[in-house]
């Protein structure tokens, strides 16, 4: 006789008790951004300078990212179609899984620094990025081996 036994929902993330913990990895960076042109040169900077990155066009991709791997600070910009980065945030806090992960707002916003307060963010960078700030965010959350 079979015992019944119920199963959760799955969620999105990896849960220690489903199915191990993922470890997070101390030179990745997720670039979450609408914007082709901007994800790609923000993708092409840190690659550069060392890191592996990982890329999202909105909140829902970055949370599919996040079920497979843990990394070091997540660069998120706010107004992005699907699910947006005050959005993605808030779940983010919400899923102890990712609750740590270091949270960068990216924004064009005259209010930048306010809404990076208001959403808890590690740290804010203003669009368009310029390439030393990127690469110090960067280096702030995940310091590269002889870097």
């Amino acid at each position: 006789m079979r015992s019944s036994t119920r199963r959760r929902p799955k969620s999105p993330l990896r849960r220690a008790s489903d199915r191990g913990r993922v470890a997070r990895d101390s030179s990745l960076i997720l670039v979450v951004e609408d914007n082709d042109g901007a994800r790609a040169t923000a993708e092409m900077i840190l690659l550069v300078e060392g890191y592996d990155v990982i890329t999202a066009r909105n909140g829902e991709e970055a949370l599919r990212a996040l079920a497979r791997r843990r990394p070091a600070a997540i660069l998120c910009d706010l107004n992005m179609p699907v699910v947006d980065g005050w959005t993605f945030r808030r779940l983010q806090l919400a899923m102890p899984e990712i609750a740590a992960i270091p949270f960068v707002v990216v924004s064009a916003s005259l209010d930048l620094y306010e809404e990076a307060a208001a959403l808890g963010a590690d740290m804010a960078l203003r669009k368009p990025i310029e390439a030393d700030d990127l690469v110090r965010c960067a280096r702030r959350f995940a310091p590269l081996a002889g870097g």
